[in-house]
């Protein structure tokens, strides 16, 4: 993946922060980060990314209902590829998540390896 794609971290937990951050290092990539779904809102609406790392469980606006209204702006903004991160998993989250907008899903915890397999789906043009 290109070194200069803009990457944002969603994610409320100082470590998970922390690994996310550790390991786009070690694939020569930066991040942002944002540590709550209205966090995120306020960063994709004042920046272009073009991956949101988007944990799903945050206070306040969790990664679903988050990323729900980065669809809603539609072409009033640059629309990243939304990478759920979870810690669990269900069977019928996926559906939930394809709703909401979802393009991808890491499950806790994250290896640095099925994160560059992740990050190798964005597309292109992003």
């Amino acid at each position: 993946m290109d070194a200069s794609v803009r990457i944002l971290i969603a994610e409320d937990h100082l470590v998970n922060r922390k690994v996310l951050l550790a390991f786009l290092r070690q694939l020569g990539l930066t991040a942002d980060i944002a540590e709550d779904g209205f966090g995120v809102i306020e960063a994709v609406t004042t920046s272009d990314y073009d991956v949101v790392l988007m944990d799903i469980r945050m206070p306040g606006l969790d990664g679903v209902e988050a990323t729900d209204q980065i669809r809603a702006l539609g072409d009033e903004i640059n629309q990243p590829f939304v990478v759920a991160v979870t810690a669990s998993a269900m069977a019928d989250d996926g559906e939930r998540f394809r709703r909401a907008g979802i393009d991808a899903v890491l499950t806790k915890p994250i290896s640095i390896n099925r994160l560059a397999e992740v990050l190798e789906d964005v597309p292109a043009a992003a």
